[in-house]
């Protein structure tokens, strides 16, 4: 832009400088920024040698007797193994079975509801999750 120049685009001629700026420091920060996983994805879920799953939300810090902020969303001795992929959580049962957990409910008298099974097929001998970004 030239002050005096009238405001159609010409070329410019008799400058004595330019400034250039990079833009692909700033373009570089905004694509590294959109591949962060949300916080969703930060959940901590353990699974105990009983197959009972607990899930972690964050909440009070253990004692010498108790340990709160676990929050049981399974219980059934079949289990064998979790993954999670992205903000979802699966367990591979010992027969092959595969299921996805919903996240809702919370394991009551004999029911842990929030299940879905996605796969029953027995020669499953492991699963694996991955970040879907």
């Amino acid at each position: 832009y030239l002050p005096s120049a009238p405001t159609t685009w010409q070329w410019a001629t008799g400058i004595s400088a330019c400034q250039y700026v990079a833009t692909e420091p700033f373009l570089g920060e905004i694509t590294r920024a959109t591949w962060e996983s949300p916080s969703y994805v930060s959940s901590l879920y353990q699974r105990h040698v009983d197959g009972r799953i607990w899930r972690y939300d964050g909440s009070g810090r253990c004692t010498a007797t108790a340990c709160p902020g676990w929050t049981e969303i399974d219980r059934n001795p079949a289990t064998r193994e979790l993954t999670a992929s992205g903000s979802t959580l699966f367990q591979r049962h010992a027969d092959g079975r595969v299921w996805k957990y919903d996240g809702w409910g919370q394991c009551s008298g004999n029911a842990c509801p929030g299940w879905t099974e996605i796969d029953r097929n027995p020669r499953t001998a492991a699963i694996v999750g991955t970040d879907p970004f």
